[in-house]
């Protein structure tokens, strides 16, 4: 806010795109761009050279909606002498109504404008649903997870939005995961994951687009629910059409008398493996996994005293990033496990998951923002991974029906 103040009381300067001035648009970069609601990570939309060491800002722009900037995010914002290309992120367009930014670009007397607009409507020309909905209200509805490396380059984007019966149920689950290839370009697949309950069963199907195109096949799973609506077994099938090849595993799960998940044994036709779990105090903080040969890996995790309230099990997405956690549930997409139907959820939140498989040791830490109403809004995951030291990588943010 600062720095916009400075430059609002500095006099007027060239704005240009010639070669003579110190910060030029590059690349065919346009001034006016224009962006869906749902688009979310814009890479390379600013290319510029600057002569010197420059900075970028945001400043709201004239429309009504966007009396606030808080919606759009620059990959950098200062550099010195160089080529450059900056990376857009957007939040989803909930608003009902255009919006607009004005990104500055300054480098020394130096200046460039331009306008990013958004759109109220999505990139398939349907509206987004609208935040207030008195039904859900406190129901997460969308997920935003920003990874990052150890150098701080920004390399994958995962959007998930959440969809609702009249039951309050979710019937369904999108997932839009942009990553960065080796090449340098974006690729993108959205999974659509439809969900059905019947008699003491759930299952989910799974409608997958990459980079605009549907492969060929399918992907689904089920599971049988016992009287208290916990999963005792379940199966998971993925079928490559184009490979002729079917890939399917089948899973038990086991809980104490006080409804813990104790055991959970998948196979599939290579091996079972078994992993078992340990909890103290409400919560899993121990888990010893391996196959029948008798290799076995120990995982660990420590909580917050913050309780585990959200309708969403955040804390089986949280536990993701290690091998063990990940398929500690049965579930490969682990779609059951954030809906609830893997046994008594954890009391609180997850404060650090530790993997060891006897000769690394990787941790995973989390800090988080609640709102007024104790659930996260704000999760930052910090990644210590073998002699790399400690770094940012996953910022998630998590949006609520109001």
């Amino acid at each position: 806010m600062m720095l916009l103040l400075t430059l609002c009381l500095l006099p007027a300067c060239s704005e240009d795109d010639n070669h003579d001035v110190p910060i030029r648009l590059t690349n065919g970069t346009q001034k006016e761009q224009t962006f869906y609601a749902d688009d979310g990570w814009i890479m390379n939309c600013i290319n510029f050279t600057a002569d010197g060491p420059w900075e970028a800002s945001i400043q709201p722009g004239n429309s009504s909606a966007s009396n606030q900037e808080n919606w759009i995010y620059l990959s950098s914002t200062s550099g010195e002498a160089g080529d450059f290309s900056l990376h857009l992120l957007l939040q989803p367009n909930e608003t009902g109504n255009i919006r607009t930014a004005r990104i500055l670009l300054r480098c020394e007397m130096s200046q460039v404008r331009i306008t990013v607009t958004q759109q109220a409507t999505n990139s398939d020309g349907s509206h987004p649903a609208p935040p207030t909905n008195p039904n859900l209200k406190g129901n997460v509805k969308y997920i935003r997870m920003t990874e990052y490396d150890e150098y701080k380059t920004l390399n994958k984007v995962n959007e998930i939005t959440f969809l609702y019966n009249n039951d309050a149920q979710v019937k369904k689950v999108v997932c839009k995961t942009q990553k960065q290839e080796g090449n340098g370009t974006i690729s993108t697949q959205t999974d659509s994951i439809s969900i059905t309950r019947g008699n003491q069963q759930v299952s989910y199907t799974i409608q997958s687009f990459k980079n605009g195109t549907r492969p060929n096949g399918y992907v689904k799973g089920d599971i049988e629910l016992s009287p208290k609506n916990y999963a005792l077994r379940g199966t998971c099938e993925t079928y490559d059409a184009d490979n002729r090849q079917t890939d399917r595993s089948s899973y038990e799960l086991f809980y104490t008398s006080e409804s813990l998940l104790s055991q959970t044994r998948i196979t599939t036709k290579e091996q079972t493996k078994e992993y078992r779990f340990t909890w103290s105090n409400g919560n899993p903080t121990q888990m010893i996994w391996g196959n029948a040969n008798g290799i076995s890996f120990t995982e660990t995790a420590s909580f917050t005293s913050i309780v585990n309230i959200t309708n969403i099990d955040l804390n089986w997405l949280l536990m993701m990033p290690t091998k063990g956690w990940a398929a500690a549930s049965g579930d490969v997409h682990n779609i059951f496990s954030m809906l609830g139907y893997t046994g008594k959820r954890s009391k609180n939140m997850v404060n650090a998951i530790h993997e060891t498989d006897n000769t690394n040791f990787d941790r995973y830490h989390y800090d988080f923002v609640f709102n007024r109403y104790g659930q996260p809004i704000q999760i930052v995951r910090k990644d210590l991974e073998e002699l790399i030291p400690e770094y940012v990588g996953c910022e998630i943010i998590i949006y609520y029906y109001e």
